[in-house]
């Protein structure tokens, strides 16, 4: 089986609609996952632990953002008891992205964010593009696995699939029975929508329109 393409994060250079803001992204998201992860590490609830996200193109602005108790009640609510298959569980992670964007979108203004790049307003106040909104999805998903959310899954690196000039950036996960790889895409929907989460080549080999 065709293994993900990751990438080293302080290594790679991603060409997207906004090049020159783009180039240094792989560096802003390893320090911004490192940061999240560690601010969670001992935290009485990773859930409502504050965080840094990302804005705009290529995570070219960020903003300081926290979960209350009554937002991470509703994010646990959604796992139930644990005891889901890994189907179950892809659904509810989704399900718990959703969530995640709806409670930060009305903090720092990103509940404006069209799905895709939207073309007519991706300059617009609260737009974001695929590699902020995989940086922010990886940071919901370590908050997930801080929380000990996640049963049957572990988590992955960044992926990417690519076109001729552009390339396309989102976040792997690994069911464990199986091992076999998932992708996690929030840049399809608007924000709070459910991302798309797929086997891994069927996402690789799509294009994008």
């Amino acid at each position: 089986m065709m293994r993900p393409l990751h990438f080293a994060l302080a290594a790679v250079v991603v060409m997207t609609t906004a090049s020159a803001r783009a180039e240094d992204w792989p560096s802003r998201a390893e320090r911004l996952v490192a940061h999240n992860k560690a601010q969670a590490l001992d935290a009485a609830d990773p859930l409502t632990t504050p965080m840094i996200v990302c804005q705009d193109t290529a995570c070219a602005q960020t903003s300081d953002v926290r979960l209350s108790e009554e937002e991470a009640a509703m994010i646990r609510t959604g796992f139930g008891d644990g005891g889901a298959d890994a189907e179950t569980e892809r659904a509810m992670i989704a399900h718990a992205i959703g969530q995640f964007e709806t409670f930060v979108g009305a903090q720092n203004g990103t509940w404006r964010d069209h799905a895709r790049n939207s073309h007519l307003s991706e300059d617009g106040d609260g737009q974001m593009d695929c590699v902020s909104e995989s940086i922010n999805t990886r940071t919901y998903l370590d908050r997930l696995a801080q929380a000990k959310l996640l049963n049957r899954h572990e988590l992955g690196g960044f992926v990417m699939r690519y076109l001729v000039v552009l390339q396309h950036v989102a976040v792997e996960m690994i069911e464990l029975d199986s091992g076999d790889s998932y992708v996690i895409d929030s840049w399809d929907g608007e924000n709070g929508d459910e991302p798309v989460i797929q086997p891994y080549m069927s996402w690789r080999m799509e294009f994008m329109a």
